[in-house]
């Protein structure tokens, strides 16, 4: 395998920054959110809400760019495997908030009352 240079690595780690936040992003907005729970951090259930996620996004991503500054090939696979692993885990979550989205919605209006003939 052909060693892997400073500038593919560092655009993988963007690359896959952008996948993260992207997915948090759409869950966000289609989800409910709810405060906090074991559940939430490992992808089950709605998104953690923002303060949370921005934090140990940032940290996250600060390491990978620390190790692919240090070991290009290596920060460049961390970022790839979480990127995997991120869209691995909210396949589900996502797969049934589009699927909830395409199912027609009940309509909430009555019908106008019927005329009386005279």
């Amino acid at each position: 395998m052909p060693a892997v240079d400073k500038s593919t690595a560092e655009r993988w780690v963007v690359i896959s920054a952008l996948v993260v936040i992207a997915v948090y992003g759409y869950r966000r907005i289609t989800e409910a959110s709810q405060q906090g729970g074991l559940s939430n951090i490992i992808g089950q259930g709605p998104p953690v809400p923002l303060a949370e996620f921005a934090t140990a996004w940032g940290f996250v991503f600060f390491l990978i760019a620390l190790v692919t500054e240090a070991a290009p090939g290596l920060g460049g696979s961390f970022a790839i495997l979480v990127a995997a692993g991120d869209l691995l885990a909210n396949t589900g979550s996502i797969t049934a908030d589009v699927t909830k989205q395409e199912q027609p919605k009940p309509s909430q209006s009555t019908p106008p009352p019927a005329k009386k003939g005279k």
